[in-house]
């Protein structure tokens, strides 16, 4: 039965966190982000982080006007609310990508989102930017872009050409935006006496592309050329050696000289005590 009772008295359940106790925690977790939120899993970063902990349920008790809360419910809501906000960012980019029209879902708005995401890494929760394409919801602006009706398309020369064989499809030009793509109809453009032997011709020079060699260049100097320049940077090596060789053999006798001075200044000293003793000994 005492087991029983332990057991209700630890399942108690709190309150739940009010509006005021969640900007109170998450304002004194900024104080303490760069703890909570390393990364490292060593036993040092653990202790810091539980210390951290501890300060916060401190400092939350002791401002906050509700019941006090532990340490394990602090750290327990304050992961909640991490994996909350995640969801609701990842909702959100459903909501802009996903097609089939209508009006995309309303979000609530939450004064916890923004202080939840000035406290995590936000490269964990919308990504990290690749210059090679990626799923981000970058929108380029200032596209200046002309329809025109597929019967009236001007062609090189400033006419005007039936621009489309299907009426029904319609023609898109996009103007003043690099790199340009012309459609313009010209006759080297009609593909109607086309037939698949001219697939046998050679590729015209135009269509070739240009392929750079990420290999090193070849070398062009001769090779003695190339011999009289290690011979040099060998002569340049030599000298060096030698300069640092003498530069240690004189610091040796440098030191050996003053050891000796210092050796002969003891050795004075010593007979000159041994003369001083002895004088006084005969004094006596």
């Amino acid at each position: 039965m005492k087991n029983k009772t332990k057991l209700k008295t630890e399942t108690k359940r709190a309150p739940n966190y009010s509006v005021k106790e969640k900007s109170l925690l998450l304002n004194i977790l900024y104080d303490f982000k760069n703890i909570i939120e390393n990364k490292k899993t060593d036993s040092t970063t653990w202790h810091e982080k539980d210390e951290a902990w501890q300060n916060i349920t401190n400092i939350f008790n002791s401002q906050t006007v509700d019941c006090p809360r532990s340490k394990d419910s602090l750290r327990k809501y304050y992961d909640n609310i991490k994996k909350s906000v995640r969801k609701e960012v990842v909702k959100e980019k459903l909501h802009i990508k996903q097609t089939g029209g209508g009006v995309a879902e309303k979000t609530e708005g939450d004064c916890t989102k923004d202080l939840v995401l000035g406290l995590i890494n936000e490269k964990t929760v919308y990504g990290l930017n690749t210059s090679f394409g990626g799923d981000t919801n970058e929108i380029p602006s200032n596209i200046d872009a002309k329809v025109t009706m597929p019967d009236q398309v001007e062609t090189t020369e400033g006419a005007t050409s039936a621009a489309c064989e299907n009426p029904k499809k319609g023609c898109y030009g996009i103007a003043d935006e690099k790199p340009s793509c012309s459609l313009s109809v010209t006759e080297k453009d009609d593909w109607a006496n086309f037939s698949a032997s001219k697939l046998k011709n050679p590729v015209t020079p135009h269509l070739k592309q240009k392929w750079t060699k990420r290999r090193r260049p070849g070398i062009v100097q001769p090779a003695s050329k190339l011999e009289e320049k290690y011979d040099h940077i060998a002569n340049i090596k030599q000298e060096l050696y030698h300069l640092e060789k003498e530069h240690i053999l004189k610091r040796e006798k440098r030191e050996e000289h003053i050891f000796n001075l210092k050796k002969t200044k003891l050795e004075l000293d010593i007979k000159l005590r041994e003369l001083e003793l002895k004088k006084h000994l005969d004094g006596i």
